[in-house]
């Protein structure tokens, strides 16, 4: 005890506190300093790049030059990260390969173009008189529509090809997604979104409504516009599914 009276605190106790949180201190900072280093080399190997002028997502290993992390690996066509070539032969099949799928990117970016000004001139030459024909013609009986899983349903597929005049589905066009509509009265919609193959080989997004009153709507005639109008009309369903 001391001369207050009061117990003598332990020898070295203050020192050993503050020794203690200057090491927690020390810690916490080398272990910032670790993440910011993480951040710093592979941010950008760690997270999805879009490039808004070629429409194309890139690999989560690839950057926007179709440089890798890992200096052995090789950027393919594809944006993945692979090994480095071994022969000279290999790199210059790959580099050509590259050139390829290149000389197709610019195409379809050009095709991507030339119908994003196909749709706005559609746009803007849709007239509220223009827009109340189109729907006298793509008329809507009322609902509610379930969606129809049946096999009656799926045949009715063979007569939207014939209807599309592409009776080999696939060559041509590749299928996105579709389903088939029926309210209580047996009225049908098939809603079908695809990709048309063009000759230059680029692709072009179409989205086909066909009812068994006899009207084919394609998206890319009428616009998106007024397809969303109809879509939610005819293909979006109330959530019951019929099987037979």
């Amino acid at each position: 005890m001391d001369v207050s009276g009061c117990k003598t605190r332990p020898c070295g106790s203050i020192r050993d506190s503050s020794e203690k949180v200057m090491r927690m201190k020390r810690q916490n900072l080398a272990g910032l300093v670790v993440v910011l280093c993480v951040a710093m080399m592979c941010g950008s190997a760690l997270a999805f790049d879009r490039d808004d002028d070629s429409h194309v997502v890139w690999h989560m290993f690839c950057d926007r030059n179709g440089k890798c992390v890992e200096r052995k690996e090789y950027c393919d066509i594809d944006h993945r990260c692979i090994s480095v070539p071994a022969t000279k032969q290999e790199k210059a099949e790959r580099l050509h390969q590259y050139a390829l799928w290149k000389k197709k990117n610019l195409i379809q970016q050009k095709q991507y173009r030339q119908d994003l000004k196909v749709q706005e001139m559609i746009a803007e030459n849709q007239t509220p008189e223009l827009l109340e024909e189109l729907r006298k013609k793509y008329s809507v009986l009322p609902g509610p529509y379930h969606e129809c899983r049946s096999k009656e349903c799926k045949n009715l597929y063979e007569y939207f090809y014939e209807k599309l005049n592409k009776p080999i589905i696939g060559k041509d066009i590749m299928e996105l997604s579709s389903n088939i509509t029926v309210n209580d009265s047996g009225n049908w919609f098939i809603c079908y979104s695809g990709q048309k193959i063009m000759n230059n080989g680029a692709v072009q997004k179409h989205d086909w409504i066909m009812s068994n009153a006899g009207w084919l709507l394609d998206s890319y005639v009428v616009g998106d516009g007024f397809y969303e109008e109809i879509y939610k009309q005819a293909c979006q369903s109330d959530g019951e599914v019929i099987w037979q």
